[in-house]
């Protein structure tokens, strides 16, 4: 019976840094990402206009574009990876030596 409670504790605690590595890692990609808008100038208007839709009589503009992009800090990804693969590690490590012990 008491061999259970260390797996058990160990299984709470991964479970409890995989919340807790999870919620930071979201809250690090959210407010560390700078999200950044460029409008083009109101009177450039591009015809996009395909072969195909040349074909059949149609043409095709772009007159109010924007480009969106996102900019996230290198270490946010790294962080985030490195401590998923730690924790992949861990689990690992444990099924290691639960295939030892019993």
């Amino acid at each position: 019976m008491n061999g259970s409670t260390p797996q058990n504790q160990f299984l709470v605690a991964l479970f409890i840094l995989l919340v807790v590595h999870t919620g930071v890692s979201a809250g690090a990609y959210r407010w560390l990402t700078k999200t950044t808008v460029q409008e083009w100038p109101k009177d450039k208007i591009v015809e996009t206009t395909t072969p195909e839709q040349a074909q059949r009589g149609e043409k095709v503009y772009i007159g109010n574009k924007r480009v969106v992009s996102r900019s996230v800090p290198w270490p946010v990804p790294c962080y985030i990876i490195g401590g998923y693969v730690g924790l992949a590690v861990a689990v690992c490590i444990w099924f290691v030596r639960q295939g030892r012990a019993g």
